[in-house]
C-alpha cells in the first residue's frame, strides 16, 4: 500500500543501515513489504542467508496523529520488555538506531 508516511530509502542507504549492525556482511536481497500503511518495511536477506525485517519510521516533519509521534520508539521498547519474559514469544530487536545519521528517521531490525 502506498502512503505519504512511508519513508523509502535507496539501496545504498539500506546497505549502510544494515552495516551498522552487520558490518561483516552485506545485503543479498531486499524486498519491500507493501501490506503496511504507516512505516516502510523491508525483508532483508544477507549474503550469509540471515533474514530479518528492517522497518523505517516516517520522515521528520511528516504530519501524523499525536499518538503516532515517536511510535517506533514505543514499538521497540514494547518488544524489548515483552522479550524479558521468556514465556512470551516476541520478536527480538536486532538493532535500533534513532540517531538519524545514516537515515533521516529512526529504524530497527527484527
Amino acid at each position: 500500500m502506498e502512503s505519504r508516511t512511508k519513508n523509502k530509502q535507496s539501496e545504498e542507504t539500506l546497505q549502510r543501515m544494515v552495516a551498522k549492525f552487520y558490518p561483516k556482511d552485506s545485503i543479498a536481497s531486499c524486498l519491500e513489504l507493501t501490506e503496511g500503511y504507516f512505516n516502510v518495511a523491508y525483508l532483508v536477506t544477507l549474503k550469509c542467508n540471515k533474514q530479518f525485517i528492517l522497518k523505517i519510521a516516517p520522515q521528520p516533519g511528516t504530519r501524523v496523529m499525536s499518538y503516532e509521534k515517536n511510535i517506533m520508539f514505543c514499538e521497540v521498547e514494547a518488544m524489548r520488555r515483552v522479550a524479558e519474559n521468556a514465556a512470551i514469544p516476541a520478536p527480538k530487536v536486532l538493532g535500533y538506531d534513532d540517531s538519524c545519521v545514516i537515515c533521516p528517521s529512526p529504524y530497527f531490525l527484527r
